[in-house]
């Protein structure tokens, strides 16, 4: 199932990727339904599936009840070779119009998905331990310490967040960063407003 994502302009609901129902397969009636198959000579059978609904449908979006900000964060990466701002950029747009349901954990890996040059990423630096060596998604820490830093601004419950192993100058002032790093570690927080959060990015200059 794919989310449906926007953004309010003007305080206008404006959508920019429409909500799509999916299947899930349901592994453990397909073996059976694959056993029966082979015990009677057949060579195709289908794939038992359940329909998924999408949970936030275009339908309902001018129903969450979204209509304030509730806090911002800000970095600045100035300085950044190119790559870097093009990691920073693509992650941005994979975070932007994320919808957070009432008691909803938010997890930011999740939310970006696979890192890699499929999914638009380059190769850049990151910080692995005492170590920098380069990785698709380098820069991605900036979104972490952004996220981190308008989760701060919101007073909402951080579940999890870890600070890098040193200082960069990226993330000053010191100890308002996050690192994030697949699979670990993660940044997450819980919504505990009682209502939908949605992220909004946005991206000027550095």
């Amino acid at each position: 199932a794919v989310e449906a994502k926007f953004d309010i302009v003007d305080g206008k609901v404006n959508e920019f990727q429409s909500s799509r129902d999916g299947q899930k397969v349901l592994i453990t009636e397909t073996i059976r339904d694959i056993n029966v198959a082979l015990n009677s000579g057949q060579n195709q059978i289908p794939l038992v599936v359940e329909h998924v609904k999408a949970q936030v449908t275009t339908e309902n979006i001018n129903e969450m009840g979204i209509k304030e900000i509730i806090g911002v964060g800000r970095s600045n990466f100035v300085g950044s070779p190119a790559n870097r701002r093009h990691n920073i950029k693509v992650g941005a747009v994979a975070v932007n119009g994320t919808l957070i349901g009432p008691g909803e954990e938010f997890s930011l890996l999740k939310t970006l998905g696979e890192v890699d040059a499929e999914h638009g990423y380059k190769q850049e630096l990151v910080i692995k331990g005492n170590k920098t060596t380069p990785e698709f998604g380098g820069g991605l820490c900036q979104i972490g310490t952004t996220t981190f830093r308008a989760t701060l601004a919101s007073g909402l419950p951080i579940v999890e967040r870890q600070s890098h192993s040193y200082r960069v100058s990226y993330y000053e002032p010191a100890g308002t960063d996050a690192t994030i790093y697949f699979p670990k570690p993660d940044f997450r927080f819980l919504n505990d407003t009682g209502q939908f959060i949605l992220i909004q990015t946005h991206m000027i200059g550095n």
